[in-house]
């Protein structure tokens, strides 16, 4: 059954009041243990709304020297107001669910580490930066949207069910652990890969407004869990609207992929369905491997077997010729040196290949004129300037000023082959 998202909820907030206010006393039935405390802005109002564990729940609102008890049940009641009289505001007692939203500035941090009951969280629209829930284990539902959030680890929060973290500036979610989570709303942040495959109670998801790339589509679409077999038509939100920057990006993955698996793929206002998606591509295995290879005359620097999960990248592979030679390419045709494979969607297996420099030099350079070639003995040229002999490997074996025709003596060389060089001109001469 999809719950009610809280952001309507509390707009009409009409539960009866059942609070009981007594000035100064702590009460002797106040469990102190559990605890929640405010970072505010002294002299500001705070909005605050809770319900305990239990009927009869005794707490302690503790606003600098004030301590004011409360008595309060299960249902909310109607916002209290403080005036902050100090820059923190304590709360102690058994709080099931929590309410400190639309505080804005005023409320700069949070923390309820020390409520580890705590089932509920609706802390949106203000600024807090940073949110410890690791010890906050019975967390069913969260509602942080509206923060300056960079970061959320819900890994602990095992129980959850709704998650609203929307309008935030979070880079990364894992919410592999969140299995029991039905309704999921991280748009507006700055999420660049998202992967629900372990959430296979999910029934809505809103996710536009994130920098995902087409491939980070296809990944997201691959992740949402099979629902065919379900008795609901389980809901995706990828675009705001039909203006969305992101949309171009959005359409150009396979949106099949996530209808064959009983998802419909809507727009955020208006509700209607997306269509026009263009991409083809198919789902990829788990995990992919990258294999790259060292052609005759160099090597290769970095790992060369990778394992990688689909759409992230590779680590960096360098390929390093050996004396005499350069590094051409990749025998799938890219020219990367070092290479870094990025957004990796398949397997990959290359070779770096490799070519002497005199090869290089005998098609950037005009043909020298000499003879005989082959030669025993040596070669009869013109040239003006230094004349070099090299190896095919590029060491220099001679070097020496020539003016007009002259005879080049070879007869100390092995037998071999030679590159013979004067100015912009060269030769390829065969010693025997």
């Amino acid at each position: 059954m999809i719950k009610q998202p809280l952001r309507a909820l509390f707009a009409a907030l009409i539960y009866p009041l059942a609070i009981v206010a007594t000035p100064n006393a702590l009460g002797a039935e106040v469990n102190m243990q559990r605890i929640i405390t405010l970072t505010v802005k002294k002299g500001e109002e705070i909005k605050l709304d809770l319900s305990g564990d239990a009927p009869g729940t005794k707490v302690v609102v503790e606003n600098g020297t004030a301590k004011e008890t409360l008595e309060v049940d299960k249902n909310w009641v109607h916002r209290k107001t403080y005036t902050a009289a100090e820059t923190t505001i304590t709360i102690y007692g058994n709080v099931g669910r929590f309410y400190c939203g639309y505080n804005y500035g005023n409320l700069t941090a949070l923390d309820v580490s020390r409520n580890t009951e705590l089932k509920e969280l609706y802390c949106f629209d203000n600024q807090i930066s940073t949110l410890d829930l690791s010890k906050n284990t019975a967390l069913t539902g969260l509602y942080c949207y509206g923060n300056r959030l960079t970061e959320l680890d819900v890994s602990k929060n095992i129980n959850l069910i709704e998650l609203y973290c929307y309008n935030n500036r979070i880079k990364v979610l894992d919410v592999s652990k969140n299995r029991l989570l039905e309704l999921f709303d991280c748009s507006f942040n700055q999420l660049t890969a998202l992967d629900v495959s372990q959430n296979g109670e999910l029934e809505e998801v809103y996710c536009y407004n994130n920098p995902l790339t087409t491939v980070a589509w296809d990944l997201f679409f691959c992740s949402l869990p099979d629902h065919t077999a379900v008795s609901w038509k389980s809901k995706v939100y990828p675009i705001e609207d039909v203006a969305s920057p992101n949309k171009a990006l959005a359409l150009a993955a396979n949106g099949s992929t996530a209808t064959s698996k009983s998802w419909k793929i809507l727009y955020r206002n208006s509700g209607s369905p997306v269509e026009g998606f263009t991409g083809q591509r198919k789902c990829p295995p788990p995990f992919l491997t990258l294999t790259y290879h060292a052609g005759p005359n160099g090597s290769l620097e970095g790992e060369t077997t990778q394992r990688v999960k689909p759409g992230t990248s590779s680590s960096q592979v360098k390929a390093i010729p050996m004396p005499g030679h350069e590094f051409t390419r990749w025998s799938d045709g890219k020219t990367d040196n070092p290479r870094i494979d990025n957004e990796v969607m398949s397997d990959i297996d290359v070779t770096a290949e490799f070519q002497s420099l005199a090869s290089v030099m005998e098609k950037e350079l005009a043909p020298l004129p000499v003879h005989p070639n082959p030669t025993q003995h040596g070669i009869h040229m013109v040239a003006e300037g230094t004349v070099t002999v090299c190896s095919l490997g590029g060491d220099t074996l001679l070097t020496i000023a020539a003016k007009g025709e002259f005879y080049l003596d070879l007869g100390d060389l092995p037998a071999g082959v030679y590159i013979v060089r004067t100015g912009n001109r060269i030769a390829r001469v065969v010693k025997r």
